[in-house]
């Protein structure tokens, strides 16, 4: 009785492994998740955006945000943005309306541009503080999860 009860167990976690990986294969064939560069000049009088080129969202993952440098610029005004590709936008940042990037470096941004009915993505920023300009990566799709600025 002993034997087939973990004949069972080991059964069933062989299965549970399967299906997992089976499932993690899944998502990340279907990201969109090719980092594209963005390069900004930005100065902290100046009130329009700049935004990035729209990329089809592909899955409900976190947008991928990386600040790889920056000179003269402390703090950024982070938001994403979803459209249908139509021209019309809508700020699709999760639970805010922007984030506030105060550090370099790579950063996972909650959004809701696929369950917003979306299927692109971009990032709108502005200087909050300084001017100068400011670089890094990005795509609308991530496989690995970082920090929320």
């Amino acid at each position: 009785m002993k034997v087939k009860k973990l004949i069972f167990k080991v059964s069933m976690m062989v299965m549970m492994v399967f299906a997992a990986v089976g499932y993690n294969a899944k998502i990340a064939g279907a990201t969109n998740a090719t980092d594209t560069p963005w390069d900004f000049y930005l100065s902290v009088s100046d009130t329009s955006d700049r935004t990035t080129p729209y990329r089809s969202k592909q899955d409900y993952s976190k947008v991928y945000f990386n600040w790889q440098s920056k000179s003269g610029v402390y703090s950024l005004r982070v938001m994403v943005e979803g459209t249908t590709g139509n021209g019309v936008y809508a700020n699709c940042t999760n639970g805010r309306t922007f984030y506030t990037v105060t550090y370099t470096g790579q950063y996972s941004l909650s959004n809701l541009v696929k369950e917003n009915g979306y299927s692109y993505a971009r990032l709108r920023m502005r200087s909050n503080n300084g001017t100068g300009t400011v670089s890094g990566l990005w795509s609308p799709d991530s496989t690995v999860t970082f920090p929320s600025p």
